[in-house]
């Protein structure tokens, strides 16, 4: 703020020309001005697109990896068989034997997690449309749904079908919502 396009080019130029000095390959910054955030979102944010891709998740505790393994690999397999497009398993330690007995608003849940599983939809049509192997970013549009039925279906899924198998295996468990 307080600066113009025309002084802010100046005071990237001696950054730029040592780069280009070390061969250090960049993209040229585009430095534009706007009356407001307004116009310079307008102007420079590509189209949002709403409701491409589903996302869901649920906390899984330890006990349910230990005591349960059958029933998690069951959940898996009939999630990733109801063609749910990606499914991620993130593994942590966060519980009080690390971070001590911190008095915070985490869930409950996140002091006895071992996997925070997250399942998208935006996968799905690429996977069943090409060739795993040789996917792309430019494979990106074949993700879409082709139809606004085709997204109330995958939304529906991921409320009815893929989370409920989750939430049976840890039904006092939560749902990790930060990002």
């Amino acid at each position: 703020p307080g600066v113009s396009a025309e002084e802010l080019s100046d005071l990237l130029q001696p950054l730029l020309d040592q780069l280009r000095n070390l061969g250090v390959n960049y993209t040229t910054p585009v430095v534009r001005q706007f009356p407001g955030y307004l116009e310079q979102f307008n102007a420079m944010m590509p189209q949002l697109e709403v409701a491409v891709a589903q996302y869901g998740g649920w906390l899984l505790p330890r006990s349910v990896v230990l005591d349960n393994p059958d029933g998690l690999a069951a959940a898996y397999e009939n999630i990733t068989n109801g063609r749910a497009g990606s499914f991620t398993s993130v593994a942590l330690n966060v519980n009080r034997s690390v971070t001590g007995d911190v008095s915070n608003a985490v869930h409950p849940a996140w002091r006895t997690t071992l996997l925070d599983v997250i399942i998208t939809t935006w996968v799905l049509t690429i996977l069943y449309k090409s060739n795993a192997a040789n996917l792309s970013l430019s494979d990106y549009n074949a993700t879409k749904p082709t139809s606004l039925a085709e997204a109330v279906k995958q939304q529906e899924d991921m409320t009815n079908i893929y989370i409920p198998q989750l939430k049976a295996l840890a039904p006092d468990s939560g749902v990790y919502l930060n990002e």
